[in-house]
């Protein structure tokens, strides 16, 4: 590689390792949402962009909505073949016995995976969301521990005490719930149980809990659920989350003096985000962005593609102020699996943003078998 092209890929990965600090920039400053509430954040998921923050980077006591790591790591462990839905979970005498919402379980009785990830989910259920993570890890203990791992993997700022949030030892800072609430939303099951108001719930012996949701904008179709929870010290919190177009945009409050105030601070947030702001998809990191010409290589043409994601997130009515363009190196071969070659850069009202394209493949020069080949062709039959 050229000391020219080394140098341009150095810049571009620079600017790739900088750009998460980038976007935990405000787009917008908007009248406080909530002046009696701890700490709250409003982040749009797909660009992790913040567009309205208070005290965001503050750990605090998120009591119920804890869970939300709890179920990231059960859809993780469903991903990946741990478990599968239709699994059977024995209800342990510990489960059974945790205090706060619960499903009113039986210590030995046994349902299904899915049965008890929906109670969880909808009722906030810390008897059934400790049955999954004993069914997952063998412990509650061990389960913790696979939260708080998850956490430093995330770059987040939050420390795990146990899976439900009974713990005031549990706390994490609302920008932290939000990143978290991200990576749960990518897993669109998540959001049929999360959507549902209410439900009953059957046990082995016939019994049925009703089981409501707590989030009552999901009653109102404000949102499509996420988690909430309370403590008489710590006040009350929220995570709500509604998808608008090819925006998902999410709502953390932590420390609000009641529960109406909860919900209409994450009513209005939610509303005005989904009146204000869209997200344009500019790059997949998984799909070929385009191919271009190689003068020497085999086949004469390579792919590129994204090295990650890329959207932006921008105003309502400044769609057609979005600009695009390309800017590509010259392709010397040989070229390396993985090597920078270019890079999309993106301009709009709030900013600039650029994405590095990449190849996925090593490419040589023609082998002397192939050129040789070529000339015999031609020579033969003409044929080019």
């Amino acid at each position: 590689m050229s000391q020219k092209i080394r140098k341009r890929t150095a810049i571009i990965l620079l600017c790739l390792m900088l750009f998460p600090l980038f976007s935990s920039i405000r787009v917008a400053k908007a009248e406080e949402l909530s002046q009696s509430a701890k700490a709250y954040v409003l982040i749009e998921a797909q660009t992790g962009q913040i567009i309205e923050a208070k005290n965001e980077t503050e750990p605090l006591h998120g009591a119920g909505i804890t869970k939300i790591m709890s179920f990231l790591l059960f859809f993780e462990a469903l991903e990946n073949g741990i478990v599968k839905m239709e699994d059977s979970v024995s209800v342990s005498a510990e489960a059974a016995s945790k205090s706060g919402t619960s499903a009113f379980l039986d210590s030995g009785e046994s349902h299904t995976f899915g049965d008890l990830l929906k109670a969880a989910i909808v009722g906030s259920a810390n008897d059934a969301t400790c049955a999954l993570a004993e069914k997952i890890a063998g412990s509650e203990s061990a389960f913790t521990e696979q939260m708080n791992q998850k956490a430093e993997l995330l770059g987040i700022d939050a420390v795990f005490a146990d899976c439900t949030g009974i713990s005031t030892d549990s706390k994490a800072s609302a920008q932290a719930f939000a990143v978290i609430a991200s990576r749960l939303a990518k897993y669109s099951p998540f959001f049929e149980y999360s959507s549902c108001w209410t439900y009953s719930f059957v046990h082995n012996n016939g019994r049925e809990t009703e089981i409501t949701n707590s989030n009552t904008l999901v009653r109102d179709g404000t949102c499509d659920g996420m988690a909430t929870g309370s403590t008489s010290e710590g006040g009350y919190h929220m995570i709500a989350s509604a998808k608008s177009g090819g925006a998902r945009f999410i709502f953390v409050i932590l420390g609000e003096q009641n529960a109406a105030n909860r919900s209409s601070c994450a009513n209005k947030a939610i509303s005005q985000a989904v009146a204000t702001y869209g997200v344009k998809q500019i790059a997949q990191k998984d799909a070929k962005y385009k191919s271009v010409s190689v003068k020497g290589a085999e086949n004469e043409e390579v792919d590129v593609y994204p090295s990650e994601d890329l959207s932006i997130l921008y105003q309502k009515g400044e769609e057609n102020d979005i600009q695009i363009q390309v800017e590509m190196d010259e392709l010397i071969l040989p070229l390396t699996q993985g090597q920078i070659v270019g890079k999309i850069i993106v301009n709009t009202p709030a900013g600039r943003q650029s994405v590095a394209l990449e190849i996925r493949q090593d490419i040589d020069s023609k082998s002397i078998k192939g050129s040789a080949g070529k000339i015999l062709r031609i020579w033969l039959f003409g044929l080019s």
